[in-house]
């Protein structure tokens, strides 16, 4: 999560849920190390790191899931779906 949406030690979130206007949309994505992507979004903030590990969790794909499972449970997020 973005620093400036999540307090970074407590991991409270510091906006509220769904405030985020449908239309921001990522315009940038980049490699950070071998580990991580940061994307800057149309809003122009562009402050977050998000580690693969984290994108593989949120991501409801056969490729990502745990293996054994043929497709997400039904509490996964909608493809594309950053909220959390």
């Amino acid at each position: 999560m973005c620093a400036e949406c999540v307090e970074e030690f407590t991991g409270e979130r510091k906006i509220v849920h769904g405030s985020i206007p449908s239309s921001v949309e990522r315009v940038i994505v980049s490699a950070v190390g071998n580990y991580a992507l940061s994307f800057g979004w149309s809003d122009g903030h562009d402050s977050g790191i998000y580690t693969f590990e984290y994108l593989r969790k949120l991501c409801p794909c056969s490729r990502c899931l745990p293996e054994g499972l043929d497709e997400p449970p039904e509490t996964a997020p909608k493809p594309g779906s950053f909220e959390v």
